[in-house]
């Protein structure tokens, strides 16, 4: 079982499905959209079981339609998740209806948007952490790592929700073996509901400067433990190379350890994470 946790949708239908960018601006979603449909022939070129479909805030803002229609479309090989305002009064409500009515069984947290804002633990946002442990949904986010402290904060505070951090939070890899540079990473390794997600965009990274994808994927597996990490494509938001080729990059790049560790990242884990992907509670 291949599963991949992070790919992004379009819509060709701009008029039902309208574009909302918000956050950094992003011309992926015009350059190289791919829609439900043409994914699902993607994965079935690169031999992907399942996939997450993630909400992306670049192309369609909070409007979260077009995700949750396809995975409910598509409910034997997408699950959905979310973006929400964190500092949206009705942010609650918003997160009970998606889950109970709308298919949507995870929750991301961007943290980009407002880079001055330090909401990922402000009290405000606790009834939205809470909501989601009564939902049993895991959470996801997307952040730098000086704000790493909050995270641990919010994560002790809710030790039942599942979380996992984006793209490994782009942490410094350059400097190679022992990875100073990543230490911060490494140091959240203690809280227990932590998850790490790593992509295409993590692979390029862990083969510069003096670093090596072996070196640091062996450490990153020493650290957390092989059943703590997740991989995704981050397709079409990275789409310098083609959908199949990102998968066997990954592939290859984690060919060296062993089977189990291979099969936990690359699809148990994911169904662990993400029950409705047929994994179980």
């Amino acid at each position: 079982m291949i599963v991949d946790t992070h790919v992004h949708i379009v819509a060709e239908d701009r008029d039902r499905y309208p574009l909302n960018p918000e956050g950094p601006p992003l011309g992926w979603f015009e350059e190289a959209p791919v829609t439900a449909e043409g994914l699902l022939a993607l994965m079935d070129e690169a031999g992907v079981d399942r996939a997450t479909l993630v909400q992306a805030l670049s192309a369609y803002g909070y409007d979260n339609r077009y995700t949750s229609d396809s995975a409910r479309a598509h409910p034997d090989r997408f699950t959905a998740v979310c973006i929400l305002d964190m500092e949206d009064e009705g942010a609650v409500d918003k997160l009970d209806d998606l889950v109970r009515n709308e298919s949507v069984t995870g929750l991301r947290l961007f943290t980009y948007s407002r880079p001055a804002a330090d909401w990922l633990a402000d009290p405000k946002t606790f009834p939205v952490w809470e909501r989601a442990a009564s939902l049993n949904i895991p959470v996801t986010v997307l952040m730098h790592p000086p704000k790493f402290s909050q995270l641990r904060d919010v994560l002790q505070r809710f030790p039942t929700v599942p979380v996992a951090v984006e793209h490994l939070a782009h942490i410094g890899l350059d400097d190679g073996p022992p990875y100073k540079g990543a230490q911060t990473l490494f140091d959240l390794a203690d809280i227990p509901n932590l998850h790490l997600k790593f992509s295409t965009v993590n692979l390029y990274e862990s083969a510069r400067g003096a670093s090596t994808s072996q070196e640091f994927f062996r450490k990153l597996v020493d650290v957390f433990g092989a059943e703590r990490l997740l991989w995704g494509t981050n397709f079409p938001a990275t789409y310098d190379r083609s959908y199949p080729d990102q998968v066997h990059l990954a592939r290859e790049s984690l060919d060296f350890l062993p089977e189990a560790d291979r099969r936990l990242i690359f699809g148990e884990n994911a169904l662990r994470f993400y029950p409705s992907l047929g994994g179980g509670a």
